[in-house]
């Protein structure tokens, strides 16, 4: 290879890995994650705005759910429609027992429920209703005082299910516990149409500011 050749070689080398080197930098500078997908933390899934944006959410629904299913008949509550939990009222304890559950591991101030029958969590809807109402203020509440450093952390609690202690990331934990509050009360929405109610507006870009 002549001298001339080598020196072509050389600076072409050398522009690539400024060109490389800008890249990153813009990555960077724009907002892009520069480090590799396998090297970010779990707590980068979800931050507190999206923490507290759908624990707002969460609280809209429940009230438009309130508003209709207080209206209906116990054995329209109670009849077993062929949902994973069978009836509207008891995928609504089943949630609002879920809600409960997660919340305890989370430090939010509210009590752990008794294990069992999860879809006999209360009673009647007038006790569901009183009992949703509390623990969607204080998820509201838990929300509000949450860091993002929290969501960064690992969160350990006792699981029922697999009869052991868990860790998993609690960005992570917390991105579950929204999700499935989402996936049941799909359920619910389905029940309510069935039986011809109206359904709850769920689109999340119809929230106002006051989360009504």
């Amino acid at each position: 290879m002549g001298s001339h050749t080598a020196v072509s070689v050389v600076a072409a080398n050398s522009l690539c890995h400024a060109l490389v080197c800008l890249a990153v930098s813009r990555q960077s500078d724009s907002g892009w994650p520069a480090d590799p997908p396998s090297e970010q933390g779990a707590g980068h899934v979800i931050d507190k705005n999206y923490v507290t944006m759908m624990a707002r959410y969460n609280a809209w629904q429940n009230t438009q759910l309130t508003g209709i299913v207080t209206k209906m008949d116990r054995d329209a509550l109670e009849l077993d429609r062929g949902a994973f939990f069978g009836s509207i009222l008891g995928t609504l304890n089943h949630l609002l027992w879920g809600d409960r559950m997660w919340l305890s591991r989370f430090g939010a101030n509210v009590d752990a429920p008794a294990r069992g029958d999860t879809t006999k969590h209360t009673p009647t809807i007038a006790a569901w209703s009183a009992e949703r109402f509390q623990v969607d203020g204080r998820m509201k509440i838990w929300a509000a005082g949450l860091r993002n450093l929290d969501l960064a952390g690992e969160l350990s609690w006792y699981s029922g299910g697999h009869d052991a202690m868990l860790t998993r990331p609690l960005g992570l934990c917390v991105a579950h516990f929204f999700n499935h509050q989402t996936h049941h009360r799909g359920q619910v929405h389905a029940m309510l149409t069935a039986a011809g109610q109206a359904a709850p507006v769920s689109d999340l870009v119809f929230m106002d500011d006051d989360g009504m």
